[in-house]
């Protein structure tokens, strides 16, 4: 027990003492345009004590990011998603949400929050990239739904043909 409370305290301490990384754009880029392409990814439910309604969750899924225009001509982050999932035991199997949803980037291309609007469970999430900008590291930030995503950057999107 010692040995495991001296490690958590070591590493804690190189945390705190390494010095800070301040992310930036790369060069040309604009906090929406590091995260376009295709993605996929899983996410699941975290908390060791059922949240009513939500017992359980896991999913697996695709987007793709794009950046359209809102009504004023100013960009916006637009995702086009399709998942497949257990909420409660239930499957719930390739639902899309038509494009509705949406996400922010962070003014420092560090991260982005995707606002996914499923039909069985709208979910916001915050991410931080990882590896050159090709993993996203997500933690829900929808109340009373304690959640994780990890998501990898993939070449193309497949989408099932139904």
């Amino acid at each position: 027990m010692k040995c495991l409370k001296f490690a958590t305290l070591s590493a804690a301490a190189l945390l705190l003492l390494a010095p800070t990384v301040k992310a930036q754009c790369p060069t040309g880029a604009t906090p929406l345009s590091v995260l376009v392409g295709g993605w996929s990814y899983k996410a699941e439910f975290v908390s060791s004590q059922p949240i009513p309604p939500v017992s359980s969750y896991v999913a697996a899924g695709t987007f793709t990011a794009t950046i359209g225009t809102d009504r004023s001509g100013n960009p916006v982050g637009l995702l086009r998603s399709v998942q497949s999932s257990q909420l409660n035991g239930n499957p719930i199997r390739f639902e899309s949400d038509y494009g509705a949803s949406t996400y922010v980037g962070f003014p420092n291309c560090g991260g982005v929050t995707l606002v996914f609007k499923f039909s069985t469970k709208p979910v916001t999430y915050d991410c931080w990239f990882q590896a050159g900008r090709t993993i996203l590291y997500c933690v829900s930030a929808t109340d009373e739904f304690p959640a994780v995503l990890h998501a990898s950057r993939v070449e193309a999107v497949l989408t099932p043909a139904l």
